[in-house]
């Protein structure tokens, strides 16, 4: 086994600082430490900018600084502070194992309303501080928003109701912090995901837990407003004349002389927070997010293009709040266009067998291909006179491409997880299978996955090469501190879940020594399907040749048409060792643990959602009972942290 890894590397370049000292554990890259000094250097400049501009003219329809100039300053250091301590904990959660391991507990298995999650320590303290740096800047808004509308009463002896444009001012300050969290980009390309080892699916969860909140925000500051509306069409002449409906921080005649641009206020609101953002909403309901993916991504673009500009119309505070989320998302879109969207580069389409489709990704592609130290993190080596493949990332083997082919669909962007292979000749391989096939015929061909099969049987059949022209994004690299800390790691994965895990099983294989004993470092695969002709696919069989000649890695092969759907507590127990020697799965069919395994564990879950849901469930229940073990002093495995590789929310 260790005369295998030493040959792969042998095809590194001399020169390479990739060397078999440094390939386990290769430094941090020059870029990856650049990107740390991004979001001090963007919260320093927005913060400075926002608070000068307070001094500026205004041009926003309700300058909130010309009414409470030094709340609003308050206001602004308060959201940028919020900012900065987010950012702190995550630093120091990405650089101290400890602290990650501490925000990764959780309290129980128990899933929370509208998250769908466990609770952890990590999200814990996050809403702690949204939450209470939302309700806290009540205590500097209250007094001076009641006095301010309190004053504006009185002077036509109508103070009564004004508590009600009070907390609408107080509410609208609340959304001005959630706003400018909501905006920031969580996609494929996020800073945060890519500085601080955040999966994209936390991400969108905590971005679709912010788009809750604001959404309610809006409407109980839309109920305060419409409840003053009501009173106020019913007051007297002279109180009508001194409130400009759409406005009421002004007087009809105010408004005229300055002119009607300081009269979009409430229009500009009752766009955004009643339509826009409720529009954004309903299409991101999990439903209809699956069902009309392409309805809910660009009704998201355009809608949220359309929300940014009326809050920053609407008011000042909303354009000091977004201007962070503004300048990164301009700055996704830019990096996108320049590097993906813009060349298209050729890619080979096959019919792998048994209803399997691969899709192999061009060497020359200037994302992956060179001597860059992109290309050594994926794994990859190109030399000018030979193509070779080296052992899969040693930093980050899982990874994900985004593939749009124009012949299948102008619009349509696929996500694939890349399978690296140590005894290929070929370059990043993607694995699909059809859509199931539930839908009438008509609307069925339509869909990308049985549009690109057609293709490859018709290839196939006549015996030709595909090759399509796509736009390529990625790859985009998961990384996953605890997998190198793990001394053992558990895949277990369902039908087209494997792709990830076959890249981290080569890896491991390529990383670790064959001699060390299963209770000191050990691997399984375990690997789901509905019935075994799955099991003859070409990476599978691979692996499953490679597994043979290390002693601690196993593949395990599950048809569950024949011994049904797997329980992924008691195979993950089954992994752990916590089962007696003795004992036997006859469903799962494997021998309990010889030896009590020691260490840390990681768990790596790929395939269906209600498998990654219980598989989750099941790593939330051991952590728990680790922890508790622990305490006692027992030998075996003390720590067990997991990576589900879910994007959908």
């Amino acid at each position: 086994m260790r005369k295998w890894c030493r040959a792969e590397r042998e095809h590194v370049p001399s020169g390479s600082r990739y060397t078999s000292s440094t390939m386990q554990a290769p430094p941090t890259s020059l870029r990856r430490r650049l990107s740390y000094l991004v979001a001090p250097t963007l919260l320093l400049s927005c913060a400075g900018l926002t608070i000068g501009l307070a001094y500026a003219p205004c041009y926003s329809s309700y300058c909130v600084e010309y009414f409470f100039p030094y709340h609003t300053r308050i206001h602004i250091a308060l959201f940028y502070s919020l900012l900065a301590v987010i950012g702190l904990s995550l630093t120091a959660r990405t650089w101290s194992l400890p602290i990650q391991r501490l925000s990764q507990w959780h309290f129980s298995e128990k899933h929370v309303p509208l998250a769908g999650k466990p609770l952890s320590v990590g999200a814990f303290v996050l809403g702690f501080l949204i939450v209470g740096a939302t309700f806290g800047s009540t205590g500097y808004w209250y007094e001076a928003q009641q006095q301010f509308w309190f004053d504006r009463g009185a002077t036509v002896d109508w103070t009564e109701h004004m508590f009600r444009l009070a907390w609408c001012g107080i509410t609208g300050h609340w959304c001005d912090i959630w706003a400018g969290l909501v905006v920031i980009p969580v996609g494929r390309n996020s800073i945060l995901g890519r500085t601080f080892n955040i999966h994209t699916s936390t991400l969108l969860l905590v971005h679709k837990l912010l788009a809750y909140g604001l959404f309610a925000f809006a409407i109980i500051r839309g109920l305060f407003f419409f409840s003053w509306l009501d009173v106020y069409l019913k007051a007297s002449y002279e109180v009508q004349g001194h409130f400009q409906t759409d406005n009421p921080a002004y007087t009809w005649e105010e408004t005229e002389a300055m002119g009607y641009y300081y009269a979009f206020t409430l229009p500009i609101a009752l766009i955004a927070g009643w339509l826009l953002i409720p529009a954004m909403v309903i299409t991101g309901l999990p439903w209809l997010r699956r069902n009309h993916y392409n309805t809910f991504y660009f009704t998201h673009i355009i809608l949220a293009f359309l929300v940014i500009w009326a809050l920053c119309i609407h008011s000042s505070t909303g354009f000091y709040f977004l201007l962070p989320g503004i300048i990164l998302w301009v700055a996704d879109w830019a990096w996108r266009v320049s590097n993906s969207l813009y060349a298209k580069q050729q890619v080979q389409i096959e019919y792998a067998g048994n209803d399997w489709y691969r899709i192999r990704l061009p060497w020359g592609s200037k994302i992956s291909s060179g001597n860059s130290e992109k290309a050594l993190e994926s794994g990859h080596v190109s030399d000018d006179s030979e193509k070779t493949v080296v052992a899969p990332s040693t930093s980050s083997p899982i990874a994900t491409y985004y593939i749009n082919i124009g012949q299948i669909s102008r619009l349509e962007a696929h996500p694939f997880s890349a399978v690296y292979s140590t005894v290929s000749n070929s370059g990043p391989v993607l694995l699909f299978q059809r859509g199931p096939a539930k839908k009438k015929d008509k609307k069925r061909d339509k869909e990308w996955t049985w549009k690109l099969s057609y293709l490859a049987h018709d290839a196939a059949n006549e015996a030709n090469p595909l090759t399509l022209p796509a736009r390529i994004e990625g790859p985009y690299h998961h990384h996953v501190p605890e997998m190198h800390a793990a001394n053992h790691i558990f895949l277990l994965v369902g039908g087209t879940g494997v792709t990830g895990a076959l890249s981290i099983a080569n890896w491991w294989a390529g990383k670790y020594d064959a001699s060390e004993q299963p209770a000191q470092r050990s691997l399984r695969l375990l690997w789901s399907t509905r019935g075994q002709a799955d099991w003859q696919l070409q990476e599978v069989e691979d692996l499953r040749r490679l597994a043979q000649e290390c002693p601690n890695m196993e593949l395990v092969l599950h048809d569950s048409t024949q011994s049904g759907r797997i329980d992924p507590h008691t195979a993950l127990s089954d992994f752990l060792g916590s089962v007696p020697a003795e004992s036997t799965s006859s469903t799962l069919g494997w021998e309990g643990a010889k030896s009590q395994k020691e260490g840390s564990a990681w768990t790596y879950v790929s395939g269906p959602g209600g498998m990654m849901k219980s598989a989750e469930a099941a790593c939330v229940q051991q952590q728990i009972a680790l922890r508790r073990v622990g305490k006692t002093g027992a030998r075996g495995i003390r720590d067990l942290s997991w990576y589900i590789s879910n994007f959908n929310v």
